[in-house]
Parts: C-alpha cells; structure tokens; sequence
C-alpha cells in the first residue's frame, strides 16, 4: 500500500512539472540526441574482442537468449522494423514479461525497440543497441535505455535493477562472444 502510494504521489508530481508529456521521436539512433527534459538514460557498453559479424549475430538470435543472458532470459520475435518482440526479464528477483515492438535496424550497426505493452500507458521505453568498429579490430557494443514518461517514478522503483541488468546482459555478451 505505502509503495502505491509512493508511485502515485511521484507519477502526480511528474505530471504536474510536465513531465508525463509526450514521447521521444520515432528514430532512436542516438537516445542522447532525443532525451527530453525528465528522461532518464541508463547505458552499458563493453570493448569486444570479436567480429561486428558474430555479435551482430548474437544479439539478433533472439531464441537463444536463454543460453547466454542473465537479465532477457526468454526473447520471441524477430528484428525487423515494425515487428513484435516479447521478452521474459529478471527485475529485482522476479520474472516479468515485456512486449516490445521494434523501431529501427540497420543491420551489424544498431537496432533500438520501444515498450509497447500494458506499462508503455505509464513509463515510456526506448532501448537501442549499437555496434561501432574500432581501429584495433575490436567492437565497441553500447545499449541506451531511455525512459520518458514518468522517467522519475520508473527510476526510483526500478532504476538500480534496470541497470544491473544492463550490466549483466553486456557482460554476458561480451564473454559469450570472447569465449564461444
């Protein structure tokens, strides 16, 4: 009940600075750029000592998730503009479903999916994966997670979390891609 209430009296708070307004745009390929006033953006990245190639290829396998990724421990659907995805995430202990559809790919170089399931009415998501080559062969891999609407309350409740499962899924893809 007192975290209801919690949630409540930030969401109104929110509202009330004109924060709950509106949406970041369509194209997500750089969440900086787009980040409104009451955003929040959490990212990850790691150096990889692999082929664009095989981490590209890794991150789009969505089937395989479950054999590599600690925080998205289910994933169904497919990578392409427009298209439904639907993830099974491990948030603060617990097992929830996430229904996500697709914004944006550019094949070996990014893709970026927003929420689109029952909590996108409250906290707006946007989350992009980047691949950059580097000069000594490796990958820089770096994923954005922009919340928007309601960013505040989303990340008093959940930000830690969110985070640490960033972490642990770019570490994961670090080593599954290092060490296959």
């Amino acid at each position: 009940m007192k975290r209801l209430l919690v949630t409540s009296m930030l969401s109104l708070a929110c509202v009330m600075m004109g924060c709950g307004q509106g949406q970041p745009g369509e194209e997500r390929l750089q969440v900086e750029s787009v980040a409104q006033a009451c955003s929040v953006v959490y990212t990850s990245e790691a150096v990889i000592a692999g082929s664009v190639d095989r981490i590209w290829d890794t991150i789009v396998d969505l089937p395989r998730y479950s054999e590599w990724n600690p925080w998205v421990v289910k994933a169904e659907g497919k990578i392409e503009p427009g298209a439904a995805v639907t993830v099974d995430v491990i948030l603060n202990g617990q097992k929830m479903r996430a229904e996500h559809t697709v914004e944006a790919v550019d094949p070996k170089t990014h893709f970026c999916w927003r929420d689109a399931g029952w909590n996108a009415l409250f906290v707006s998501a946007h989350r992009c994966r980047t691949l950059t080559p580097r000069p000594d062969g490796t990958v820089l891999y770096q994923v954005d997670l922009e919340l928007g609407r309601l960013a505040g309350v989303a990340n008093a409740l959940e930000g830690t979390a969110l985070q640490s499962g960033m972490n642990a899924e770019t570490a994961a893809l670090k080593t599954r891609v290092e060490n296959p």
